[in-house]
């Protein structure tokens, strides 16, 4: 019987031990499973860490010191090329019209500016009804990735993530690039219906109308991935669609679906350029270079000599360049307001631009220089809105990492509501101080910059009779 007891003992351990093997088994490989389909995970496991906070520092405060290092670099262009008081003395837009100066009876056109605000007043509620339209296309995709991810059922990880996110993020791209055109011919009408009288005013009240725009329709979804999608049932409710919920899996964590957004944006906007300053162009040049080889072979010479009428005939056949300053610089500010804002998410993207610079540098080089007509060189003063737009990016900046990381990384994600809000508020603080006392160390004018206009300064004066001839006077 002791016997018998001990089999029945050793039997029952044994498949205590087996079931106890099978659990483990079986949790582990639901804990695969898990991970394989969830590849958000994966993602934000590789950039979602403990150095996350101090990368989103280093992005804020380089936007500074760049933007420093810009103020000090148009500093000294403005004193080499002497277009210091430029916008002072701008002549007046061919295209400006108006009635004679009520006040000299000049026959320089003088235009009210009282009509002038009311058209811009009407041209800014154009714009937020296209910002409706940004917001419409938004909720759109939201829409379809919601559905798609409640409708489409499949065992593979990647195709389900090909089907809801990928392609929900290249639906938004589509309607980014189809809204953008739209509006920036709108923009155009828009200003000149204005009727400015500079050129630099014109340019002024364009650049703000386009960003505007831009920064709604280029960044309003990566700022609804990173704060508003985690608790939007009540949005679904509100549309009638009490069965919809667009949540970032089980954990809540958005940082990963972030970071794949930012990615695809940054890529796929660039493909339109791509399109049309490489592809179309290079199938244009191989075009011509096949009908030319078909002359001169049905041609009775054996070679064409090429006068200086032909190159001039050639050259004015090349197409346009356009709004070629316009373009770029939009193009630019929207790709370095994704690194600076939302690059957090996915700490390549600095990188990514840097890349994209450098080829877009030699592309823009060949169109300028082979492809296009070459464009007429305006004088300016500055870059215009643009500086005040970088500013603006890099404030936004501080703001929206800080966020990210109080309430979205690992950092701070499961901490109370309470200490969330300090660690936003202290890490908001502490940039903004440093990055005022960086602004404040680092001067706007070089110093070789200020002693050559202060020399300057002394020779016109020793050269006009009662002026004072003493240096220090010109500091």
């Amino acid at each position: 019987m002791v016997i018998k007891d001990k089999n029945v003992t050793v039997t029952s351990t044994v498949t205590q031990m087996n079931e106890s093997l099978e659990s483990e088994n079986f949790y582990l490989l639901c804990k695969m499973r898990i991970s394989s389909d969830d590849l958000f995970t994966v993602i934000q496991s590789s950039f979602d860490n403990d150095a996350t906070p101090w990368f989103g520092l280093v992005v804020c405060l380089w936007g500074t010191i760049f933007l420093e290092m810009w103020k000090r670099v148009n500093a000294k262009l403005v004193y080499e090329w002497d277009v210091e008081n430029f916008e002072n003395d701008e002549p007046a837009r061919p295209e400006f019209y108006g009635t004679n100066d009520p006040v000299t009876d000049e026959i320089e056109p003088y235009y009210p500016g009282t009509l002038r605000r009311t058209k811009m007043l009407l041209s800014f509620l154009v714009g937020i009804l296209m910002v409706c339209c940004v917001l419409a296309s938004l909720i759109a995709v939201v829409i379809y990735k919601t559905w798609a991810r409640l409708k489409i059922t499949t065992s593979n990880s990647i195709e389900s993530f090909l089907l809801t996110t990928v392609v929900a993020s290249l639906l938004n791209v589509v309607s980014i690039i189809t809204l953008g055109k739209v509006y920036h011919i709108i923009a155009i009408k828009m200003t000149d219906w204005e009727n400015h009288r500079t050129q630099t005013n014109y340019n002024d009240a364009l650049i703000l109308k386009l960003f505007a725009f831009h920064f709604a329709n280029s960044y309003s979804s990566l700022f609804y991935i990173a704060f508003l999608r985690k608790n939007n049932q009540k949005f679904f409710q509100l549309l009638g669609l009490t069965d919809f919920e667009d949540n970032c899996g089980v954990l809540n964590n958005c940082m990963s679906e972030l970071g794949v957004q930012v990615v695809i944006l940054m890529i796929f906007k660039l493909f339109p350029k791509l399109l049309k300053d490489v592809f179309i162009p290079w199938l244009r040049k191989t075009k011509n270079r096949i009908c030319s080889r078909i002359k001169i072979t049905l041609s009775s010479k054996n070679a064409m000599q090429l006068t200086v009428d032909d190159f001039i005939i050639k050259e004015s056949k090349k197409p346009d360049l356009g709004d070629f300053t316009l373009e770029e610089y939009t193009e630019k500010i929207i790709q370095y307001g994704y690194q600076m804002l939302f690059s957090i998410s996915f700490p390549l993207a600095p990188l990514l631009f840097f890349i994209t610079i450098l080829c877009d540098i030699r592309v823009d080089a060949k169109r300028l220089l082979w492809i296009c007509k070459r464009p007429i060189a305006f004088m300016a003063q500055d870059i215009g809105q643009w500086l005040t737009i970088l500013d603006l990016i890099n404030g936004v900046a501080v703001v929206t990492n800080a966020c990210v990381i109080a309430f979205n990384t690992d950092f701070a994600r499961e901490r109370p509501f309470h200490e969330q809000l300090i660690i936003l508020i202290v890490i908001e603080h502490i940039v903004f101080v440093v990055k005022f006392l960086l602004s404040t160390i680092i001067p706007d004018v070089p110093q070789h910059i200020l002693l050559a206009i202060r020399k300057e300064k002394y020779q016109v004066a020793t050269k006009m009779k009662g002026y004072p001839t003493s240096l220090h006077q010109f500091r």
